[in-house]
């Protein structure tokens, strides 16, 4: 497993207003990647979602020391065939 936290600002340098968690998951034994079915695609600062591939699960977090965040609305995107 390979965890990452993020800093989400508006525009660079400019205050924190969330954060969040990218998970990758590998067998340990094979090497090949997991992907997490059932999310959608994007990234928000209120529920989880996934990279365009699938192998990436964006959560927000927030610091235990942390009350309140003002969320920022994320984006989604959408598969056309």
């Amino acid at each position: 497993m390979d965890a990452e936290v993020n800093r989400l600002t508006r525009g660079e340098g400019g205050p924190v207003y969330a954060y969040t968690c990218d998970i990758k998951l590998r067998c340990t034994q094979c090497g090949i990647p997991f992907t997490f079915p059932g999310f959608a695609n994007g990234i928000s600062s209120h529920e989880a979602r996934v990279s365009i591939s699938g192998e990436v699960l964006c959560v927000p977090v927030k610091p235990a020391d942390k009350e309140h965040f003002e969320f920022f609305p994320g984006f989604d995107v959408k598969q056309v065939l």
